[in-house]
């Protein structure tokens, strides 16, 4: 099976002890079915190990919030035993994620890792995409979305031509379209709704747009104070003028994310709009917006607090008003 991929996501690779921000401390790691069989032939002494620690189908924590197999230099033990060939699946594929697109599987990788965001953050042009093959049956799926992936190129050519004010005007312009599209689809009733060629029709503050974006998650469930501390100091004072390079970067993320996701729901404009909110609240919470190191750390910081909790997603996407708070 080929799932389509930009082409950064086969540039990534774990910096492992290097990681500023482990993904092996402070969460409790599932072992899915398929290699908790494979653990049952190890032989070695790691073999036991493992046996023993993972009683209750997950790797259990130390009391400083490490997994039970992270060494003290920050380097997996069961890596360093017997290879990457016995990770369990979240840890081989994280930061990895797969959705459903039009013409097939597509992949991408998350924000919530230090290096991924590091990639994301320097593209200086729209990605090129890349096939890349997959036989896990897990990728496995039926049903590729019907509308979503034109939208998404137009968006992507907003994205990385236009300036600020173009692009977040483009944003609420094919929201409002993609709303009425989605509508006619799911009535099935024909719908001639055209993709929007102009977009300097809406008069907006992007600060005023950026402050009311970050409010929307502040009724999600946090995980750490240091999000909801910078979460309300971007509700106080927003973005006036995101680093544009950077605010491409971000919005080309959650657009191929979360806008390739179809209209099922009813919530494809409402996509669009979570894309646009996201960017421009990460760009809010970065203290420097010119420090790519800051707007990195922003970027892990939501993804984080947001996009590990699929509710808190969920919820924002629910919220939101295709009608343009202005």
């Amino acid at each position: 099976m080929n799932i389509r991929v930009p082409e950064y996501f086969t540039r990534f690779k774990c910096i492992a002890d290097k990681c500023t921000d482990s993904c092996c401390i402070g969460w409790e790691i599932d072992i899915d079915e398929r290699t908790k069989e494979k653990y049952r032939t190890v032989c070695v002494d790691i073999g036991k190990e493992i046996a023993e620690k993972t009683q209750h189908g997950h790797f259990p924590l130390t009391e400083n919030g490490r997994c039970s197999f992270l060494d003290e230099s920050g380097l997996c033990r069961i890596i360093s035993a017997l290879g990457d060939g016995y990770l369990c699946e979240i840890c081989a594929e994280h930061p990895r994620y797969y959705g459903v697109g039009r013409d097939g599987l597509e992949g991408g990788l998350g924000l919530g890792c230090p290096e991924a965001a590091r990639l994301i953050l320097s593209l200086e042009e729209m990605p090129k995409f890349t096939l890349i093959e997959s036989e896990d049956s897990k990728h496995a799926e039926d049903e590729y979305a019907e509308v979503s992936h034109d939208f998404r190129e137009a968006l992507y050519e907003i994205i990385f031509s236009k300036d600020t004010d173009e692009i977040i005007g483009g944003y609420l312009a094919f929201a409002e379209a993609a709303d009425a599209i989605a509508f006619d689809l799911s009535t099935g009733a024909d719908t001639n709704t055209e993709l929007p060629k102009s977009f300097d029709s809406y008069g907006f503050d992007t600060a005023e747009l950026s402050r009311y974006a970050a409010s929307l998650f502040l009724d999600c469930e946090a995980l750490t104070d240091e999000w909801v501390n910078a979460l309300k100091t971007a509700v106080e004072v927003g973005t006036k003028n995101p680093d544009i390079k950077r605010f491409r970067c971000l919005l080309f993320y959650f657009t191929h994310r979360y806008v390739r996701e179809c209209v099922d729901d009813m919530s494809f404009g409402q996509r669009i709009l979570f894309s646009l909110y996201s960017a421009l609240t990460v760009a809010a919470i970065a203290k420097d917006e010119s420090d790519a190191d800051e707007y990195a750390r922003a970027a892990v910081l939501f993804s984080k607090n947001i996009e590990y909790s699929t509710k808190n997603v969920d919820d924002v996407i629910d919220r939101i008003d295709i009608t343009p708070i202005i």
